[in-house]
């Protein structure tokens, strides 16, 4: 729970199995959620508590969950912001900090999305990372997409794939322009990035930038994820991994 380290901001944790929490640390900032009830199971033997591989049909019943935890939570107590982080992202610095100031600087963006951009002509949101601002309009926006996720999980052909990274694509063009951006891809890298964040300089001074937070995408398992995290940890400097 690196949040916990970085941040003193709320930490609500959704899950569907208890098993999904049982590492979960008891804290006055952490409260859990049970959004089993809201799961569209398109392969009911398949969401038993274990690791959801990304693609798979338990993988995408899963994160069309995340719409509903982002709703509760931005109509808690009116925040300023609202982050949605995926379990496999470790916090490396305040992230709650930067982005909410971002949101008074911006005052028309609602929504910062973490980049996997590799061109400038096609947008590549990353969903496991996602800040919205504490707003109707925001909550109008996840709502959307919520019942988007929700009708496209049950209209879904065998062999058809959809997660809130697809749902998030479509949804843009219908969105008013400017009110969803993108986060810097330096300081909110993905996984397919973790080679920029080497101690190795190409000169002398040039030093990689360290990054806010880290996700460990583009590898596949808990024990590939953790190895990613702990390597990022060590070329940052860390004087002992965190447990990721």
């Amino acid at each position: 729970m690196s949040i916990l380290h970085c941040s003193t901001a709320r930490i609500v944790v959704g899950y569907v199995n208890k098993s999904d929490i049982e590492d979960i640390p008891s804290h006055e900032r952490v409260d859990l959620l049970d959004l089993s009830d809201h799961l569209i199971d398109t392969q009911p033997n398949d969401t038993n508590g274990t690791y959801r591989e990304y693609g798979s049909g338990a993988f995408a019943s899963v994160v069309a969950l995340k719409w509903i935890l982002v709703d509760h939570c931005l109509t808690l107590s009116q925040p300023d912001a609202v982050i949605y982080c995926d379990v496999d992202v470790i916090w490396l610095d305040d992230a709650a900090y930067d982005v909410t100031a971002a949101f008074r600087a911006r005052p028309a963006v609602q929504l910062l999305v973490q980049s996997q951009d590799v061109s400038a002509a096609v947008w590549l949101p990353c969903t496991g990372f996602v800040a919205y601002r504490g707003s109707e309009r925001a909550l109008e926006i996840v709502r959307e997409c919520r019942n988007r996720h929700h009708e496209a999980l049950l209209q879904v052909t065998p062999g058809a794939y959809i997660d809130d990274e697809t749902v998030m694509r479509d949804y843009y063009p219908h969105s008013t322009p400017g009110e969803i951006q993108s986060l810097p891809q330096a300081a909110y890298p993905v996984g397919s990035l973790a080679n920029l964040y080497r101690r190795e300089a190409f000169l002398p001074g040039l030093g990689a930038p360290r990054p806010i937070i880290f996700h460990a995408n583009w590898v596949i398992g808990m024990k590939a994820k953790a190895e990613l995290l702990n390597r990022v940890l060590r070329e940052l400097g860390r004087a002992e991994p965190h447990h990721v």
